[in-house]
C-alpha cells in the first residue's frame, strides 16, 4: 500500500486507509449486508489490521498511524480476504474524495 502526503495532492489519503482500516472499520451498509462481509466477521472483528513499520513492531496504540514516513505492514486475521478489503478500501478512498469536495 502507498500513500500521498498533503504536499503531493494526496490530501491524507494514506492516513485515512490506515487509521480506516484498522480496528473495526466504520462501513457502509451496501457492505456490511454482502454475504461474504458477514461470513468473515469484518463488521465485528474487522480485519484484524495492526500497522507496523516494516520489519518492526506496532506502535504503542496498535495502529502505525503516528508516523507516515515509512513503509507500514500487517497481517490480515485468517478468515478476511481480498475480496472484503478491497471493496472497504474503494469505500474509505471514495469517502475521502466525497469529503475533500465539501
Amino acid at each position: 500500500m502507498a500513500f500521498c502526503s498533503q504536499e503531493a495532492g494526496g490530501g491524507g489519503l494514506g492516513q485515512a486507509l490506515l487509521g480506516g482500516l484498522s480496528g473495526i472499520p466504520t462501513l457502509p451498509q451496501r457492505l456490511v449486508e454482502q454475504p461474504l462481509f458477514a461470513a468473515q466477521d469484518i463488521p465485528t472483528l474487522g480485519f484484524g489490521i495492526c500497522w507496523g513499520a516494516v520489519n518492526a513492531e506496532p506502535d504503542a496504540e496498535g495502529s502505525g498511524v503516528g508516523d507516515l514516513t515509512g513503509l507500514r505492514t500487517s497481517l490480515l486475521r485468517a478468515e478476511a480476504t481480498r475480496k472484503t478489503l478491497m471493496p472497504a478500501m474503494m469505500h474509505l478512498c471514495e469517502a475521502r474524495a466525497q469529503a475533500e469536495l465539501n
